[in-house]
Protein backbone atom coordinates (compact mmCIF):
# COMPACT_ATOMS: atom_id res chain seq x y z
CA UNK A 1 0.00 0.00 0.00
CA UNK A 2 1.43 3.24 -1.11
CA UNK A 3 0.77 6.14 1.23
CA UNK A 4 0.01 9.46 -0.40
CA UNK A 5 2.37 12.70 0.71
CA UNK A 6 0.63 15.76 1.26
CA UNK A 7 1.21 18.22 0.24
CA UNK A 8 2.25 16.61 -3.19
CA UNK A 9 4.79 18.35 -5.14
CA UNK A 10 4.72 19.80 -9.29
CA UNK A 11 6.81 16.82 -9.68
CA UNK A 12 4.51 14.13 -8.41
CA UNK A 13 1.98 14.92 -10.09
CA UNK A 14 3.96 15.29 -13.28
CA UNK A 15 4.33 11.44 -12.50
CA UNK A 16 1.14 10.80 -12.17
CA UNK A 17 -0.69 9.80 -15.33
CA UNK A 18 -4.70 9.82 -15.78
CA UNK A 19 -6.66 6.93 -16.71
CA UNK A 20 -9.33 6.62 -19.51
CA UNK A 21 -12.12 6.98 -17.05
CA UNK A 22 -10.56 10.39 -15.47
CA UNK A 23 -10.27 12.02 -19.16
CA UNK A 24 -13.95 11.29 -19.69
CA UNK A 25 -14.93 12.93 -16.39
CA UNK A 26 -12.74 15.66 -17.12
CA UNK A 27 -13.90 16.26 -20.60
CA UNK A 28 -17.70 15.53 -19.04
CA UNK A 29 -16.89 18.63 -16.72
CA UNK A 30 -15.57 20.60 -19.41
CA UNK A 31 -18.61 20.24 -22.03
CA UNK A 32 -20.69 21.32 -18.83
CA UNK A 33 -18.71 24.08 -17.92
CA UNK A 34 -19.18 25.75 -21.05
CA UNK A 35 -22.54 24.60 -21.87
CA UNK A 36 -23.19 26.30 -18.65
CA UNK A 37 -21.23 29.84 -20.09
CA UNK A 38 -22.98 29.34 -23.44
CA UNK A 39 -26.87 29.44 -21.81
CA UNK A 40 -25.72 32.54 -19.90
CA UNK A 41 -23.87 34.72 -23.09
CA UNK A 42 -27.40 33.34 -24.34
CA UNK A 43 -29.58 34.97 -21.07
CA UNK A 44 -27.64 38.11 -20.69
CA UNK A 45 -27.99 39.02 -24.35
CA UNK A 46 -31.69 38.30 -23.99
CA UNK A 47 -32.19 40.10 -21.19
CA UNK A 48 -30.22 43.53 -23.16
CA UNK A 49 -32.46 42.61 -25.49
CA UNK A 50 -35.59 42.55 -24.10
CA UNK A 51 -35.39 45.01 -20.94
CA UNK A 52 -32.48 46.63 -20.58
CA UNK A 53 -32.59 48.13 -24.58
CA UNK A 54 -36.05 49.10 -24.82
CA UNK A 55 -35.58 51.54 -21.21
CA UNK A 56 -33.43 53.74 -23.50
CA UNK A 57 -36.55 54.91 -25.39
CA UNK A 58 -38.17 55.66 -21.98
CA UNK A 59 -35.11 57.21 -20.40
CA UNK A 60 -34.48 60.03 -23.38
CA UNK A 61 -34.01 62.87 -20.60
CA UNK A 62 -30.92 60.89 -19.00
CA UNK A 63 -29.60 60.82 -22.69
CA UNK A 64 -29.44 64.27 -23.40
CA UNK A 65 -27.75 65.07 -20.28
CA UNK A 66 -25.37 62.51 -20.49
CA UNK A 67 -24.33 63.93 -24.14
CA UNK A 68 -24.78 67.72 -23.11
CA UNK A 69 -22.24 66.67 -20.33
CA UNK A 70 -19.39 64.82 -22.58
CA UNK A 71 -19.98 67.19 -25.75
CA UNK A 72 -19.91 70.37 -23.38
CA UNK A 73 -22.61 71.87 -25.20
CA UNK A 74 -27.09 71.42 -24.61
CA UNK A 75 -28.05 68.57 -26.66
CA UNK A 76 -32.20 68.21 -27.75
CA UNK A 77 -33.54 64.78 -29.31
CA UNK A 78 -36.81 65.18 -30.70
CA UNK A 79 -37.33 61.78 -31.29
CA UNK A 80 -35.15 58.51 -29.84
CA UNK A 81 -35.44 54.79 -31.23
CA UNK A 82 -33.91 51.88 -30.62
CA UNK A 83 -34.13 48.54 -32.30
CA UNK A 84 -31.55 45.70 -34.01
CA UNK A 85 -30.02 44.58 -36.89
CA UNK A 86 -29.18 41.38 -36.43
CA UNK A 87 -27.34 41.02 -33.62
CA UNK A 88 -26.05 44.41 -33.15
CA UNK A 89 -28.35 47.34 -31.49
CA UNK A 90 -28.92 50.27 -33.47
CA UNK A 91 -29.74 54.29 -31.90
CA UNK A 92 -31.85 56.40 -34.13
CA UNK A 93 -32.05 59.73 -32.79
CA UNK A 94 -34.07 62.28 -34.76
CA UNK A 95 -34.39 66.36 -34.09
CA UNK A 96 -30.98 65.70 -32.65
CA UNK A 97 -30.14 69.95 -31.84
CA UNK A 98 -27.04 71.27 -30.08
CA UNK A 99 -27.41 74.86 -28.60
CA UNK A 100 -23.99 76.08 -27.47
CA UNK A 101 -23.55 77.98 -23.69
CA UNK A 102 -23.23 81.79 -23.81
CA UNK A 103 -19.71 83.11 -24.85
CA UNK A 104 -18.56 79.48 -26.66
CA UNK A 105 -17.99 79.23 -30.32
CA UNK A 106 -20.37 77.19 -32.56
CA UNK A 107 -18.64 74.48 -34.60
CA UNK A 108 -20.25 73.72 -37.98
CA UNK A 109 -22.13 69.96 -37.89
CA UNK A 110 -22.29 68.49 -41.09
CA UNK A 111 -25.79 67.78 -42.88
CA UNK A 112 -26.33 63.93 -41.42
CA UNK A 113 -24.06 64.06 -38.05
CA UNK A 114 -22.47 60.78 -37.02
CA UNK A 115 -21.71 60.18 -33.18
CA UNK A 116 -20.10 56.96 -32.16
CA UNK A 117 -20.53 55.67 -28.60
CA UNK A 118 -16.86 55.70 -28.01
CA UNK A 119 -16.01 58.99 -28.73
CA UNK A 120 -18.43 59.91 -26.42
CA UNK A 121 -16.53 58.32 -23.95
Amino acid sequence: MTEKKYPLRLKDLLRLRPNESSWARWSRRLLILGLIIFSLGVIGHLLIRFVVWPQIEISKPVVEKLLSERIGVSVTIDHLNVYWEGIRPVFDMTGLEFTPRPNQPIALIPDRPVLKVREIR
